[in-house]
């Protein structure tokens, strides 16, 4: 599932107000916050602070002073306007407002700018999900993408999850208690808290029990993916990595509404999830496009990194608060009209996910990364039969298991080892990143702090003809897939085929500069003179 928000340009500088409609909700951002009474103690709890102290990470930020009550309650007196929400990151205040309250609100002195929250056309959920990966698990004591990454080694290590928590953002855990493969998460009381950013009246006592869209078990079946385990003829089969780890869950989503909140909802989330010293935090929800008036659609080049508020929040939570956010890179790659990945995974600092086939082609639906970032989205890729939504979090609860093996790693640290460990590293490509995380390199890598090893399964040749004959150890009918590329990094074309024999002919294609071949587990890397 592809949860997709539309916006427009983030401007902190005051713009023309233009034919903004009655009722409409903005960001409203302020220009400075009070600072000399502030004590981090109020603020943070003691996990977060002593997460702080082992990662040296600052316990007096910015980011994390309230917003100016002065200045909220000046803007909350204005008649017409009614606030919905806060930000201390972005030091901002999210209201409902006519367009004369809102001109008012701009007057005031302390307020930066606005930025204007959007209509959302929803998509549902795949109810293909649920069959999928149901048959998925007919005779198979793991899931593919466990099985892709390496699950033997990660169990042989004894790594599980335990002592980890993590934050999952999503859309609703509906059933989740009754979950066949989730039921020992809560026979073992490892959901710690919960939160619905939507419906924040609702009960607690029916957050898994009640659901009010179709779309609330697209978070139940994300845990899955997580944690997911189950006895099978008295042995493990497991669908997550990390079925020992405790959870912190929040809905953030509205799977039946055309009104945009969900954006605002995730930045709470996530401040909420900072507060309490989550380190790791799986999002398979993206903000792109998909608005009912198509004037409204957030533009290709807004994916850039910067605007988005889910972006700028991403960046803040990895290079001030020590998260490792794990985020669904979207699933439009087949729309010509977007084709590129949605936000939060634009952000440099998140670690954006994509989806591929079981022979390592790109899913035809993955987004891919757009060539005006500057840099390579996404950055890793496991198998997903249905969504990006479902490979994110089996490669979050791989990042719990690194945790788990060294707590002190920071997340630039994990981060770094998840691309370095991957299938195609050092040769990424802005269709699948650097390729399947592998856990047995993963391990090592962290055992020997993140130092370069030797992959003895990668070759480079340089081509002055066009042509290049492979001979490759591989079975008959091995498949093959090439990634012909304009540069390093960007993909003109994918093909996949299947190995006669012992060799394999892989012609230059068109305008390439490099091609990437993978057999089997080897990779050659071909420049193109």
């Amino acid at each position: 599932m592809k949860k997709i928000i539309g916006l427009i340009t983030l401007s902190f500088l005051l713009v023309q107000l233009g034919f903004a409609q009655q009722n409409s909700k903005y960001w409203i951002f302020l220009k400075d916050k009070p600072t000399t009474d502030y004590d981090y103690r109020n603020h943070l709890s003691e996990r977060a602070i002593q997460n702080r102290i082992l990662l040296q990470i600052p316990l007096i930020q910015y980011t994390d002073m309230p917003l100016n009550s002065s200045y909220t309650k000046q803007i909350a007196d204005i008649e017409g306007i009614s606030i919905k929400n806060y930000s201390k990151w972005l030091n901002a205040i999210a209201v409902e407002t006519t367009q004369d309250a809102l001109k008012e609100a701009m007057a005031l002195p302390f307020v930066e700018g606005y930025k204007r929250i959007q209509g959302l056309r929803c998509a549902s959920v795949d109810k293909a999900v649920t069959q999928d990966l149901a048959e998925r698990r007919k005779g198979n004591e793991y899931s593919l993408p466990l099985v892709q990454m390496g699950i033997e080694d990660m169990n042989n290590a004894k790594l599980n999850g335990e002592g980890i928590i993590l934050g999952v953002i999503d859309a609703g855990f509906h059933n989740a208690h009754n979950h066949r493969n989730l039921k020992h998460l809560f026979e073992s009381k490892s959901i710690l808290d919960t939160r619905d950013f939507v419906n924040p009246q609702r009960s607690k006592d029916v957050f898994f029990s009640e659901a009010e869209t179709n779309d609330d078990d697209h978070g139940t079946n994300v845990l899955e993916m997580i944690a997911g385990t189950r006895l099978k003829n008295e042995a493990i089969s497991q669908q997550g990595f990390a079925h020992k780890a405790k959870f912190y869950l929040a809905r953030t989503d509205h799977g039946a509404e055309e009104k945009r909140r969900e954006e605002d909802n995730w930045l709470r989330a996530i401040e909420w999830m900072d507060s309490l010293g989550i380190r790791l935090i799986n999002s398979s929800l993206g903000y792109a496009t998909g608005f009912d008036d198509a004037d409204e659609n957030y533009k290709t080049s807004q994916i850039d990194g910067k605007t988005a508020i889910t972006t700028k929040a991403a960046n803040i939570a990895f290079t001030e608060k020590g998260i490792l956010l794990v985020s669904s890179a979207g699933n439009e790659g087949d729309d010509p009209n977007w084709r590129i990945l949605s936000s939060p995974s634009d952000a440099l600092n998140a670690l954006s996910i994509g989806a591929i086939a079981d022979i390592h082609a790109k899913q035809s639906y993955s987004s891919v990364g757009p060539e005006s970032l500057g840099y390579m989205k996404p950055n890793v890729s496991c198998f997903s039969a249905t969504g990006t939504s479902f490979s994110a979090p089996a490669v979050a609860g791989f990042a719990a298991c690194l945790l788990q093996k060294k707590p002190d790693a920071t997340n630039k640290e994990l981060f770094e080892v998840i691309e370095k460990s991957a299938s195609l590293y050092p040769y990424g490509n802005n269709y699948i990143g650097y390729g399947v995380p592998i856990a047995k390199k993963a391990i090592a890598l962290l055992e020997n702090n993140n130092r370069e090893l030797e992959t003895y399964s990668k070759q480079q040749r340089v081509s002055k003809s066009g042509r290049v004959t492979l001979k490759v150890k591989a079975a008959y009918n091995s498949d093959i897939v090439v990634f012909h590329k304009k540069d390093k990094i960007f993909v003109i074309k994918q093909e996949s085929y299947q190995m006669k024999k012992d060799k394999a002919i892989i012609e230059k294609y068109e305008d390439a500069a490099f091609s990437t071949v993978i057999i089997n587990n080897s990779v050659i890397e071909i420049e193109w003179k």
